[in-house]
Protein backbone atom coordinates (compact mmCIF):
# COMPACT_ATOMS: atom_id res chain seq x y z
CA UNK A 1 0.00 0.00 0.00
CA UNK A 2 1.50 3.32 -1.07
CA UNK A 3 2.19 5.90 1.63
CA UNK A 4 0.43 9.25 1.36
CA UNK A 5 2.52 12.46 1.38
CA UNK A 6 1.20 13.29 4.88
CA UNK A 7 2.39 9.96 6.23
CA UNK A 8 5.82 10.50 4.68
CA UNK A 9 6.07 13.94 6.31
CA UNK A 10 5.07 12.52 9.68
CA UNK A 11 7.64 9.73 9.37
CA UNK A 12 10.31 12.24 8.37
CA UNK A 13 9.46 14.42 11.38
CA UNK A 14 9.51 11.38 13.65
CA UNK A 15 12.91 10.33 12.36
CA UNK A 16 14.33 13.83 12.93
CA UNK A 17 12.93 14.10 16.45
CA UNK A 18 14.03 10.60 17.44
CA UNK A 19 17.53 11.25 16.16
CA UNK A 20 17.88 14.46 18.21
CA UNK A 21 16.47 12.93 21.35
CA UNK A 22 18.51 9.76 21.04
CA UNK A 23 21.65 11.89 21.15
CA UNK A 24 20.84 12.75 24.77
CA UNK A 25 19.87 9.26 25.91
CA UNK A 26 20.84 5.79 24.64
CA UNK A 27 17.48 4.47 23.47
CA UNK A 28 16.35 1.96 20.92
CA UNK A 29 13.80 3.54 18.59
CA UNK A 30 10.85 3.14 18.87
CA UNK A 31 11.42 1.63 22.31
CA UNK A 32 11.63 -1.80 23.92
CA UNK A 33 10.06 -4.32 21.54
CA UNK A 34 10.02 -8.06 20.85
CA UNK A 35 10.28 -7.26 17.15
CA UNK A 36 13.66 -7.63 15.38
CA UNK A 37 13.64 -6.28 11.83
CA UNK A 38 15.91 -7.65 9.12
CA UNK A 39 16.53 -7.29 5.39
CA UNK A 40 14.26 -10.16 4.31
CA UNK A 41 10.68 -10.64 3.16
CA UNK A 42 10.10 -13.50 5.59
CA UNK A 43 8.52 -13.17 9.04
CA UNK A 44 10.60 -14.97 11.66
CA UNK A 45 9.00 -16.35 14.85
CA UNK A 46 10.62 -17.93 17.94
CA UNK A 47 11.33 -21.66 17.95
CA UNK A 48 11.96 -21.90 21.69
CA UNK A 49 10.82 -23.10 24.13
CA UNK A 50 8.36 -24.55 21.60
CA UNK A 51 7.75 -23.54 18.00
CA UNK A 52 5.37 -20.54 17.85
CA UNK A 53 2.53 -20.71 15.37
CA UNK A 54 1.72 -17.88 13.01
CA UNK A 55 -1.53 -17.23 14.89
CA UNK A 56 0.27 -17.05 18.26
CA UNK A 57 2.88 -14.73 16.74
CA UNK A 58 0.14 -12.46 15.41
CA UNK A 59 -1.52 -12.43 18.84
CA UNK A 60 1.72 -11.39 20.56
CA UNK A 61 2.42 -8.69 17.99
CA UNK A 62 -1.08 -7.29 18.45
CA UNK A 63 -0.50 -7.16 22.22
CA UNK A 64 2.72 -5.22 21.70
CA UNK A 65 1.08 -2.89 19.19
CA UNK A 66 -1.85 -2.25 21.55
CA UNK A 67 0.51 -1.52 24.46
CA UNK A 68 2.58 0.89 22.41
CA UNK A 69 -0.55 2.74 21.32
CA UNK A 70 -1.79 3.35 24.88
CA UNK A 71 -1.02 6.61 26.71
CA UNK A 72 1.23 6.81 29.74
CA UNK A 73 1.98 9.76 32.01
CA UNK A 74 5.64 10.36 32.82
CA UNK A 75 6.67 13.04 35.33
CA UNK A 76 9.90 14.47 36.67
CA UNK A 77 10.65 17.00 39.40
CA UNK A 78 13.69 19.25 39.07
CA UNK A 79 15.54 20.93 41.93
CA UNK A 80 15.27 24.36 40.33
CA UNK A 81 12.84 27.21 40.87
CA UNK A 82 9.78 26.97 38.56
CA UNK A 83 10.62 30.15 36.60
CA UNK A 84 14.14 28.88 35.99
CA UNK A 85 12.71 25.58 34.73
CA UNK A 86 10.08 27.20 32.50
CA UNK A 87 12.77 29.21 30.69
CA UNK A 88 14.93 26.10 30.17
CA UNK A 89 11.93 24.06 28.95
CA UNK A 90 11.07 26.65 26.31
CA UNK A 91 14.68 26.73 25.10
CA UNK A 92 14.79 22.94 24.68
CA UNK A 93 11.38 22.69 23.01
CA UNK A 94 12.33 25.35 20.47
CA UNK A 95 15.66 23.67 19.82
CA UNK A 96 14.12 20.23 19.23
CA UNK A 97 10.70 21.00 17.74
CA UNK A 98 11.16 24.53 16.44
CA UNK A 99 8.43 25.97 18.69
CA UNK A 100 6.97 25.85 22.21
CA UNK A 101 3.23 26.26 21.81
CA UNK A 102 0.62 26.36 24.52
CA UNK A 103 -2.42 24.11 24.28
CA UNK A 104 -5.97 25.36 24.64
CA UNK A 105 -8.20 23.39 27.01
CA UNK A 106 -11.92 23.43 27.78
CA UNK A 107 -11.17 25.67 30.74
CA UNK A 108 -8.52 28.12 29.55
CA UNK A 109 -6.49 29.50 26.70
CA UNK A 110 -2.77 28.74 26.46
CA UNK A 111 -0.95 30.20 29.47
CA UNK A 112 2.24 32.19 29.81
CA UNK A 113 4.16 33.61 32.76
CA UNK A 114 6.68 36.44 32.90
CA UNK A 115 10.06 35.49 34.32
CA UNK A 116 12.85 37.93 35.17
CA UNK A 117 15.93 36.39 33.53
CA UNK A 118 18.45 39.13 34.37
CA UNK A 119 18.44 42.57 35.96
CA UNK A 120 15.81 44.60 34.09
CA UNK A 121 15.20 41.79 31.58
CA UNK A 122 11.99 39.75 31.58
CA UNK A 123 10.76 36.99 29.30
CA UNK A 124 7.29 35.60 28.64
CA UNK A 125 7.43 31.79 28.59
CA UNK A 126 4.83 29.01 28.24
CA UNK A 127 3.21 27.56 31.34
CA UNK A 128 0.65 24.84 31.91
CA UNK A 129 -0.37 22.64 28.95
CA UNK A 130 1.90 22.59 25.87
CA UNK A 131 1.49 20.89 22.52
CA UNK A 132 3.75 18.06 21.39
CA UNK A 133 4.28 16.81 17.82
CA UNK A 134 1.82 14.24 16.48
CA UNK A 135 4.52 11.58 16.73
CA UNK A 136 4.01 11.60 20.51
CA UNK A 137 0.30 10.89 20.01
CA UNK A 138 -2.69 12.88 18.89
CA UNK A 139 -3.64 13.58 22.53
CA UNK A 140 -0.08 14.08 23.80
CA UNK A 141 0.51 17.02 26.13
CA UNK A 142 3.43 18.38 28.18
CA UNK A 143 2.44 20.13 31.42
CA UNK A 144 4.83 22.67 32.98
CA UNK A 145 3.98 23.15 36.64
CA UNK A 146 5.41 23.21 40.13
CA UNK A 147 5.70 21.03 43.19
CA UNK A 148 6.31 21.92 46.84
CA UNK A 149 9.28 20.11 48.35
CA UNK A 150 9.88 20.03 52.10
CA UNK A 151 13.61 20.53 51.48
CA UNK A 152 13.72 22.72 48.37
CA UNK A 153 10.44 24.65 48.50
CA UNK A 154 8.75 25.61 45.23
CA UNK A 155 10.36 23.67 42.36
CA UNK A 156 9.71 22.76 38.72
CA UNK A 157 7.66 19.69 37.83
CA UNK A 158 7.05 18.40 34.29
CA UNK A 159 4.36 15.87 33.39
CA UNK A 160 3.97 14.39 29.95
CA UNK A 161 1.08 12.36 28.60
CA UNK A 162 2.27 10.50 25.50
CA UNK A 163 2.09 7.16 23.70
CA UNK A 164 3.97 4.39 25.47
CA UNK A 165 6.00 3.95 22.31
CA UNK A 166 7.31 7.51 22.76
CA UNK A 167 8.23 7.08 26.43
CA UNK A 168 11.99 6.78 25.76
CA UNK A 169 11.85 10.02 23.80
CA UNK A 170 9.95 11.74 26.64
CA UNK A 171 12.68 10.70 29.06
CA UNK A 172 15.30 11.94 26.59
CA UNK A 173 13.45 15.27 26.38
CA UNK A 174 13.44 15.51 30.19
CA UNK A 175 17.17 14.79 30.18
CA UNK A 176 17.79 17.63 27.73
CA UNK A 177 15.91 20.04 29.99
CA UNK A 178 17.99 18.88 32.98
CA UNK A 179 21.16 19.52 30.98
CA UNK A 180 19.95 22.97 29.94
CA UNK A 181 19.21 23.86 33.57
CA UNK A 182 22.59 22.62 34.73
CA UNK A 183 24.47 24.59 32.08
CA UNK A 184 22.32 27.71 31.74
CA UNK A 185 20.27 28.25 34.90
CA UNK A 186 19.17 31.88 35.11
CA UNK A 187 20.02 31.99 38.84
CA UNK A 188 23.18 29.94 39.23
CA UNK A 189 26.26 32.15 39.17
CA UNK A 190 24.18 35.31 39.68
CA UNK A 191 23.51 37.66 42.60
CA UNK A 192 19.89 37.24 43.72
CA UNK A 193 17.66 37.96 46.70
CA UNK A 194 16.29 35.30 49.04
CA UNK A 195 12.63 35.56 48.03
CA UNK A 196 10.42 32.71 46.83
CA UNK A 197 10.76 34.22 43.37
CA UNK A 198 14.33 35.58 43.42
CA UNK A 199 15.12 39.04 42.04
CA UNK A 200 18.47 40.12 40.61
CA UNK A 201 20.75 42.54 42.41
CA UNK A 202 22.04 45.66 40.67
CA UNK A 203 25.85 45.47 40.63
CA UNK A 204 26.30 47.89 37.73
CA UNK A 205 28.25 50.56 39.57
CA UNK A 206 29.91 48.35 42.16
CA UNK A 207 33.69 48.70 42.13
CA UNK A 208 36.41 47.86 44.62
CA UNK A 209 37.93 51.24 43.83
CA UNK A 210 34.89 53.00 45.30
CA UNK A 211 35.08 51.41 48.75
CA UNK A 212 37.68 52.32 51.38
CA UNK A 213 38.57 50.36 54.51
CA UNK A 214 41.08 50.91 57.28
CA UNK A 215 44.28 49.02 56.41
CA UNK A 216 43.89 46.35 59.11
CA UNK A 217 40.24 45.79 58.11
CA UNK A 218 41.15 45.47 54.43
CA UNK A 219 43.73 42.77 55.27
CA UNK A 220 41.21 40.72 57.23
CA UNK A 221 38.54 41.00 54.54
CA UNK A 222 41.02 39.85 51.92
CA UNK A 223 42.07 36.88 54.04
CA UNK A 224 38.63 35.76 55.14
CA UNK A 225 36.37 36.77 52.22
CA UNK A 226 37.95 37.76 48.91
CA UNK A 227 40.58 35.00 49.00
CA UNK A 228 37.94 32.37 49.76
CA UNK A 229 36.49 33.03 46.33
CA UNK A 230 39.60 33.87 44.31
CA UNK A 231 41.61 30.92 45.66
CA UNK A 232 38.79 28.41 46.21
CA UNK A 233 40.41 25.62 44.18
CA UNK A 234 43.80 26.00 45.86
CA UNK A 235 42.18 25.99 49.30
CA UNK A 236 40.18 22.88 48.39
CA UNK A 237 43.43 21.07 47.59
CA UNK A 238 44.46 21.72 51.19
CA UNK A 239 41.16 20.27 52.37
CA UNK A 240 39.82 23.70 53.25
CA UNK A 241 36.97 23.95 50.78
CA UNK A 242 33.97 23.41 53.02
CA UNK A 243 31.47 25.72 54.69
CA UNK A 244 32.83 28.91 56.29
CA UNK A 245 30.82 31.17 58.59
CA UNK A 246 31.87 34.79 59.14
CA UNK A 247 30.35 37.54 61.27
CA UNK A 248 30.65 41.18 60.20
CA UNK A 249 29.81 43.74 62.86
CA UNK A 250 30.14 47.45 63.34
CA UNK A 251 28.25 50.67 63.85
CA UNK A 252 25.82 52.10 61.32
CA UNK A 253 27.64 53.52 58.31
CA UNK A 254 30.85 51.49 58.58
CA UNK A 255 30.46 49.67 55.26
CA UNK A 256 28.54 46.45 55.81
CA UNK A 257 26.20 47.04 52.85
CA UNK A 258 29.11 48.06 50.60
CA UNK A 259 30.92 44.87 51.61
CA UNK A 260 27.89 42.83 50.57
CA UNK A 261 27.89 44.44 47.12
CA UNK A 262 31.63 43.96 46.65
CA UNK A 263 31.35 40.33 47.64
CA UNK A 264 28.40 39.84 45.27
CA UNK A 265 30.40 41.34 42.40
CA UNK A 266 33.42 39.15 43.08
CA UNK A 267 31.30 36.03 43.53
CA UNK A 268 29.56 36.39 40.17
CA UNK A 269 32.84 37.14 38.42
CA UNK A 270 34.11 33.75 39.61
CA UNK A 271 30.89 31.88 38.81
CA UNK A 272 29.58 31.69 42.39
CA UNK A 273 25.94 32.26 43.30
CA UNK A 274 25.34 35.13 45.72
CA UNK A 275 22.15 34.89 47.82
CA UNK A 276 21.26 38.09 49.67
CA UNK A 277 18.88 38.06 52.64
CA UNK A 278 17.78 41.72 53.05
CA UNK A 279 17.18 43.04 56.56
CA UNK A 280 13.54 42.84 57.57
CA UNK A 281 12.20 41.53 54.25
CA UNK A 282 14.38 38.54 53.37
CA UNK A 283 13.66 34.98 54.40
CA UNK A 284 16.13 32.56 55.94
CA UNK A 285 13.86 29.70 54.82
CA UNK A 286 14.08 30.76 51.17
CA UNK A 287 17.82 31.40 51.51
CA UNK A 288 18.37 27.88 52.81
CA UNK A 289 16.27 26.47 49.96
CA UNK A 290 18.30 28.43 47.40
CA UNK A 291 21.52 27.20 49.00
CA UNK A 292 20.37 23.60 48.56
CA UNK A 293 19.15 24.24 45.02
CA UNK A 294 22.11 26.18 43.60
CA UNK A 295 25.11 25.01 45.65
CA UNK A 296 28.01 24.41 45.72
CA UNK A 297 29.96 27.67 45.31
CA UNK A 298 27.47 29.89 47.09
CA UNK A 299 27.78 33.03 49.20
CA UNK A 300 24.83 33.47 51.55
CA UNK A 301 24.77 37.00 52.98
CA UNK A 302 22.34 37.62 55.84
CA UNK A 303 22.01 41.35 56.53
CA UNK A 304 21.26 42.53 60.09
CA UNK A 305 20.71 39.05 61.49
CA UNK A 306 18.93 40.44 64.55
CA UNK A 307 16.03 41.68 62.37
CA UNK A 308 15.45 38.21 60.93
CA UNK A 309 15.41 36.19 64.13
CA UNK A 310 12.42 38.27 65.34
CA UNK A 311 13.81 38.84 68.79
CA UNK A 312 14.52 35.16 69.45
CA UNK A 313 17.91 35.14 71.26
CA UNK A 314 18.56 31.61 70.00
CA UNK A 315 17.43 32.39 66.46
CA UNK A 316 20.88 32.48 64.85
CA UNK A 317 21.89 29.26 66.58
CA UNK A 318 18.78 27.63 65.15
CA UNK A 319 19.82 28.81 61.67
CA UNK A 320 23.25 27.26 62.17
CA UNK A 321 21.66 23.99 63.31
CA UNK A 322 19.73 23.90 60.05
CA UNK A 323 22.93 24.40 58.08
CA UNK A 324 24.32 21.25 59.66
CA UNK A 325 21.55 19.33 57.92
CA UNK A 326 22.37 20.55 54.41
CA UNK A 327 23.92 17.97 52.10
CA UNK A 328 27.72 18.18 52.29
CA UNK A 329 28.01 18.29 48.49
CA UNK A 330 25.89 21.47 48.33
CA UNK A 331 28.02 23.06 51.07
CA UNK A 332 31.35 22.75 49.24
CA UNK A 333 32.95 26.17 48.81
CA UNK A 334 30.13 27.88 50.69
CA UNK A 335 30.62 31.19 52.47
CA UNK A 336 27.93 32.27 54.93
CA UNK A 337 27.97 35.77 56.40
CA UNK A 338 25.89 37.32 59.15
CA UNK A 339 26.01 41.07 59.78
CA UNK A 340 24.88 42.81 62.94
CA UNK A 341 25.10 46.16 64.68
CA UNK A 342 24.82 44.40 68.04
CA UNK A 343 27.45 41.67 68.20
CA UNK A 344 27.33 41.77 72.00
CA UNK A 345 23.73 40.52 71.89
CA UNK A 346 24.46 37.50 69.73
CA UNK A 347 24.28 34.26 71.69
CA UNK A 348 27.73 32.85 72.53
CA UNK A 349 26.87 29.50 70.98
CA UNK A 350 26.68 31.19 67.56
CA UNK A 351 30.15 32.74 67.77
CA UNK A 352 32.23 29.97 69.35
CA UNK A 353 34.95 28.20 67.33
CA UNK A 354 33.37 25.50 65.23
CA UNK A 355 30.28 27.65 64.74
CA UNK A 356 32.00 30.78 63.48
CA UNK A 357 35.26 30.76 61.52
CA UNK A 358 35.89 34.47 61.90
CA UNK A 359 34.44 37.64 63.42
CA UNK A 360 35.42 40.84 61.62
CA UNK A 361 34.74 44.29 62.96
CA UNK A 362 34.10 46.90 60.27
CA UNK A 363 35.32 49.95 62.11
CA UNK A 364 36.02 53.55 61.16
CA UNK A 365 38.86 54.62 58.89
CA UNK A 366 42.48 55.14 59.84
CA UNK A 367 44.63 58.07 58.76
CA UNK A 368 45.55 56.56 55.37
CA UNK A 369 41.97 55.49 54.71
CA UNK A 370 40.68 58.99 55.40
CA UNK A 371 43.02 60.44 52.79
CA UNK A 372 41.98 57.80 50.23
CA UNK A 373 38.29 58.51 50.90
CA UNK A 374 38.86 62.27 50.47
CA UNK A 375 40.40 61.73 47.04
CA UNK A 376 37.68 59.24 46.11
CA UNK A 377 34.94 61.74 46.97
CA UNK A 378 36.60 64.98 45.84
CA UNK A 379 39.17 63.88 43.27
CA UNK A 380 41.11 66.55 41.46
CA UNK A 381 39.00 69.30 43.03
CA UNK A 382 41.24 68.92 46.10
CA UNK A 383 43.83 71.61 46.66
CA UNK A 384 47.40 70.33 46.84
CA UNK A 385 47.81 72.12 50.15
CA UNK A 386 45.27 70.00 52.07
CA UNK A 387 46.66 69.01 55.47
CA UNK A 388 45.30 65.49 55.95
CA UNK A 389 46.79 65.22 59.43
CA UNK A 390 44.62 68.15 60.50
CA UNK A 391 41.60 66.73 58.68
CA UNK A 392 42.00 63.34 60.37
CA UNK A 393 42.43 65.00 63.78
CA UNK A 394 39.22 67.00 63.22
CA UNK A 395 37.39 63.77 62.46
CA UNK A 396 38.28 62.45 65.90
CA UNK A 397 41.43 60.68 64.86
CA UNK A 398 43.87 62.42 67.23
CA UNK A 399 44.85 61.44 70.73
CA UNK A 400 43.90 64.45 72.88
CA UNK A 401 45.71 66.12 75.74
CA UNK A 402 43.84 66.94 78.94
CA UNK A 403 43.02 70.40 77.59
CA UNK A 404 41.47 68.92 74.47
CA UNK A 405 44.33 69.75 72.12
CA UNK A 406 45.84 67.05 69.87
CA UNK A 407 48.78 65.30 71.48
CA UNK A 408 52.10 65.59 69.61
CA UNK A 409 55.21 63.41 69.61
CA UNK A 410 58.85 64.51 69.94
CA UNK A 411 58.89 65.48 66.26
CA UNK A 412 55.82 67.70 66.74
CA UNK A 413 53.64 65.31 64.76
CA UNK A 414 50.06 64.65 65.84
CA UNK A 415 49.65 61.31 67.63
CA UNK A 416 46.85 59.44 65.90
CA UNK A 417 44.32 56.90 67.08
CA UNK A 418 44.02 53.64 65.09
CA UNK A 419 40.59 54.86 63.93
CA UNK A 420 38.75 58.16 63.63
CA UNK A 421 35.60 58.77 65.64
CA UNK A 422 33.55 59.62 62.56
CA UNK A 423 32.15 56.67 60.60
CA UNK A 424 32.91 56.47 56.87
CA UNK A 425 29.32 57.55 56.19
CA UNK A 426 29.80 60.77 58.17
CA UNK A 427 33.17 61.35 56.51
CA UNK A 428 31.57 61.13 53.08
CA UNK A 429 28.96 63.65 54.15
CA UNK A 430 31.64 66.04 55.44
CA UNK A 431 33.56 65.81 52.14
CA UNK A 432 30.39 66.43 50.14
CA UNK A 433 29.58 69.45 52.32
CA UNK A 434 33.09 70.75 51.57
CA UNK A 435 32.10 70.89 47.88
CA UNK A 436 29.21 73.18 48.78
CA UNK A 437 31.50 75.34 50.95
CA UNK A 438 33.98 75.72 48.08
CA UNK A 439 31.30 76.67 45.54
CA UNK A 440 29.75 79.25 47.92
CA UNK A 441 33.19 80.66 48.72
CA UNK A 442 33.91 81.03 45.01
CA UNK A 443 30.66 82.89 44.39
CA UNK A 444 29.34 80.12 42.19
CA UNK A 445 32.65 79.26 40.61
CA UNK A 446 34.06 76.03 42.13
CA UNK A 447 37.28 76.82 43.96
CA UNK A 448 39.91 74.24 44.97
CA UNK A 449 38.76 72.41 48.09
CA UNK A 450 41.29 73.19 50.79
CA UNK A 451 41.73 72.23 54.42
CA UNK A 452 39.46 75.05 55.62
CA UNK A 453 36.59 73.92 53.37
CA UNK A 454 36.85 70.34 54.67
CA UNK A 455 36.99 71.55 58.28
CA UNK A 456 33.88 73.65 57.62
CA UNK A 457 32.20 70.52 56.31
CA UNK A 458 33.09 68.65 59.52
CA UNK A 459 31.86 71.55 61.69
CA UNK A 460 28.55 71.54 59.82
CA UNK A 461 27.99 67.94 60.98
CA UNK A 462 28.33 68.60 64.70
CA UNK A 463 24.63 68.97 65.52
CA UNK A 464 23.75 65.90 63.47
CA UNK A 465 26.55 63.97 65.16
CA UNK A 466 25.29 64.91 68.60
CA UNK A 467 21.73 63.81 67.82
CA UNK A 468 23.04 60.59 66.29
CA UNK A 469 25.11 59.75 69.37
CA UNK A 470 22.45 60.62 71.95
CA UNK A 471 19.37 59.36 70.11
CA UNK A 472 17.66 56.10 71.12
CA UNK A 473 18.65 52.84 69.48
CA UNK A 474 16.21 51.43 66.91
CA UNK A 475 13.46 49.47 68.60
CA UNK A 476 14.15 45.77 68.41
CA UNK A 477 11.39 43.49 67.11
CA UNK A 478 9.22 41.88 69.80
CA UNK A 479 9.79 38.26 70.68
CA UNK A 480 7.28 35.63 69.67
CA UNK A 481 6.25 35.18 73.29
CA UNK A 482 5.57 38.91 73.75
CA UNK A 483 3.57 39.06 70.52
CA UNK A 484 1.43 36.12 71.63
CA UNK A 485 1.01 37.63 75.07
CA UNK A 486 -0.20 40.94 73.65
CA UNK A 487 -2.75 39.11 71.49
CA UNK A 488 -3.97 36.57 74.03
CA UNK A 489 -3.84 38.43 77.35
CA UNK A 490 -7.13 40.38 77.00
CA UNK A 491 -8.97 37.28 75.83
CA UNK A 492 -7.59 35.01 78.55
CA UNK A 493 -8.20 37.61 81.25
CA UNK A 494 -11.81 38.09 80.15
CA UNK A 495 -12.53 34.34 80.05
CA UNK A 496 -10.94 33.69 83.45
CA UNK A 497 -12.83 36.53 85.12
CA UNK A 498 -16.10 35.30 83.68
CA UNK A 499 -15.49 31.78 84.96
CA UNK A 500 -14.53 33.08 88.40
CA UNK A 501 -18.11 34.10 89.04
CA UNK A 502 -19.05 30.44 89.62
CA UNK A 503 -16.46 29.81 92.34
CA UNK A 504 -15.46 31.19 95.67
CA UNK A 505 -12.86 30.88 98.38
CA UNK A 506 -9.44 29.40 97.62
CA UNK A 507 -10.20 28.46 94.01
CA UNK A 508 -11.44 31.98 93.32
CA UNK A 509 -8.34 33.58 94.80
CA UNK A 510 -5.98 31.23 92.92
CA UNK A 511 -7.58 31.88 89.55
CA UNK A 512 -7.91 35.62 90.26
CA UNK A 513 -4.17 35.86 90.96
CA UNK A 514 -3.38 33.91 87.79
CA UNK A 515 -5.55 36.25 85.73
CA UNK A 516 -3.80 39.31 87.17
CA UNK A 517 -0.42 37.79 86.41
CA UNK A 518 -1.42 37.24 82.79
CA UNK A 519 -2.10 40.95 82.43
CA UNK A 520 1.34 41.93 83.73
CA UNK A 521 3.51 39.10 82.41
CA UNK A 522 3.88 37.18 79.17
CA UNK A 523 2.25 33.79 78.79
CA UNK A 524 4.75 30.99 79.28
CA UNK A 525 2.65 27.85 79.44
CA UNK A 526 -0.85 26.60 80.24
CA UNK A 527 -1.49 24.06 82.99
CA UNK A 528 -4.72 22.11 83.44
CA UNK A 529 -6.18 22.17 86.97
CA UNK A 530 -9.34 20.70 88.50
CA UNK A 531 -11.80 22.67 90.58
CA UNK A 532 -14.06 21.36 93.33
CA UNK A 533 -16.89 20.08 91.15
CA UNK A 534 -14.55 18.00 88.94
CA UNK A 535 -14.64 20.40 85.99
CA UNK A 536 -11.26 21.04 84.31
CA UNK A 537 -10.03 24.27 82.80
CA UNK A 538 -6.74 25.97 82.00
CA UNK A 539 -4.87 27.99 84.55
CA UNK A 540 -2.22 30.28 83.07
CA UNK A 541 1.18 29.91 84.70
CA UNK A 542 3.56 32.82 84.30
CA UNK A 543 7.32 33.09 84.57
Amino acid sequence: MAQTPTTKLQLAALESIMTQLAAYREVVVPGDSIVARHEDARIMVPNLPVPMSERDAATELNKVADALETYNVVSRTYTYRPGDGAVATEVVLKRVFGAALGKKTWFSDPQKIVVETALGVSKSVPWGNLQLPITFGADAVLVIGNDISAMYGNVLQLRCKALKSAEPQVEALFDMIATELHNHSIYRGQAVTAFETPTFMDLTNVSEANVVYAEHTARRLDLRLWSRIRLADALAEYGDGGKKIVWLHGDFGTGKSETALLLAKLATEYGWTFIFVPAGTGSWEYALQMLRLYGPRVVLFMEDAETLVKGDPEGVSKFLDQLDGVDAKAMRNTLILFTTNYIEQVQKAATRPGRADSIIRLGNLDRAGTERLAFLELGFALAESVDYDEVYAAMGGAVLEEGGMPKRDEHDRIVFKPEAELTPAFMRQAFNTAKLVAVVAGGGTPAPIDTAAILDGITDLQEQLLIHKTGPEPQKPPTLERSLSAALTPMVHSVVMERLMAYSGEVYQMAHDAADNVVENRINQAQIIKVSNGETWARVVTE
